[in-house]
C-alpha cells in the first residue's frame, strides 16, 4: 500500500534497510510517518515505482521517515492472528519461554506480510509484556481455530477466514491431552477448529507459532497448502513424514520428500 501511496516519488530510507515494507513496517511500529522536504543521499534502488534513497549523497528524495508527518495508507485490520495464553498456568517454565521466543518469531514472520498491528494477544497472564504494537481489538469476521486435532482445512477456509486463533503453546513431549480443543473451549471461541496437514496428514508439519503463520500467509496469497507447508518444514519434520511415508510403502512421496531434503542440504 505504501508503494501505490507514493508511487513516482523519491524516499530517504535513513539507516533503514531500503525496503518499503520494511520502512512501513518501522513507521506504524514507532508511530511515525513520511516528512515533505528535501532531504540528499545516494540512490540504492527502484521498487514498485518509489526510487529508495540512503546515506548521504548528491541524489535528492522529497520524502523521508520521521516524526510529525502522516503515513499515506490505512493498515489492514485483517487477517488477524490472535495468539491466546489461555493455558500459560498449564506450561512449565522452559515452556513459557520458548513460548515467547515462538512470539517474537512469529512478529517477525508478520512483518514480511503486515505488521504486529495484525497480531492481537488474548488472555495474557499478569506479568508478560511485549513492547509491540498488537491490535488491541478484536475485528469481526469469520474465524477459525488452528488444532492440529480438528477438521482437515481446506486451502479456501484458510484463504476465506479473517481470523486465525492460535494457541501460545510450546507443549513439549506432547504432555498436554487436547490442548487447543480445552483452550478454545475455554476461552468461548465459537469457531470451526481446522487441522493444517501435509498431503492429508499432520505428520511432518510445524507445530511453531511463526511457522503456522507462516503457512497461513502463504497460502492467502495464493500458495497451495502442500507447498507452504514444506516450505516451513524443518528437516527432523520431514524426516518423521519419510518414515511414516516409508511404512506406508508411499515411494512415490517418498522420493518427493527426500527430494526436499536434499534441496536442504544444498543450501547448507
Amino acid at each position: 500500500m505504501l508503494a501505490q501511496a507514493i508511487r513516482g516519488r523519491k524516499l530517504h530510507v535513513g539507516k533503514l534497510e531500503p525496503s518499503l515494507q520494511k520502512v512501513a513496517v518501522f513507521a506504524l511500529s514507532k508511530r511515525l510517518g513520511l516528512v515533505e522536504g528535501e532531504f540528499r543521499g545516494r540512490l540504492v534502488k527502484e521498487e514498485l515505482g518509489v526510487a529508495l534513497l540512503k546515506g548521504k549523497g548528491e541524489d535528492k528524495a522529497d520524502l523521508s521517515v520521521g516524526k510529525g508527518g502522516e503515513l499515506p495508507f490505512v493498515p489492514p485490520k485483517v487477517p488477524q492472528f490472535v495468539l491466546d495464553f489461555s493455558l500459560w498456568n498449564e506450561l512449565t517454565d522452559e515452556e513459557r519461554r520458548k513460548t515467547l521466543f515462538q512470539v517474537e518469531m512469529a512478529i517477525a514472520t508478520i512483518r514480511k506480510y503486515l505488521w504486529e498491528g495484525n497480531l492481537r494477544l488474548a488472555n495474557v497472564p499478569e506479568g508478560v509484556r511485549l513492547p509491540y504494537r498488537f491490535a488491541e481489538e478484536p475485528v469481526e469476521g469469520e474465524c477459525v481455530v488452528l488444532d492440529p486435532k480438528g477438521d482437515i482445512a481446506r486451502e479456501e477456509d484458510l484463504r476465506e477466514a479473517q481470523v486465525y486463533v492460535v494457541g501460545a503453546i510450546v507443549d513439549k513431549g506432547r504432555r498436554l491431552k487436547d490442548a487447543t480443543a480445552r483452550l478454545a473451549e475455554r476461552a468461548g471461541y465459537d469457531c470451526p477448529r481446522l487441522r493444517i496437514t501435509l498431503f492429508g496428514s499432520v505428520i511432518g508439519v510445524p507445530d511453531e507459532i511463526n511457522k503456522i503463520v507462516d503457512i497461513v500467509m502463504r497460502v492467502r496469497l495464493g500458495e497451495g497448502l502442500n507447498e507452504a507447508v514444506l516450505a516451513n518444514a524443518s528437516k527432523s519434520d520431514l524426516l518423521a513424514r519419510v518414515r511414516f511415508e516409508e511404512s506406508r510403502g508411499n515411494k512415490e512421496l517418498v522420493e518427493l520428500l527426500r527430494s526436499k531434503l536434499l534441496e536442504r542440504k544444498s543450501l547448507i
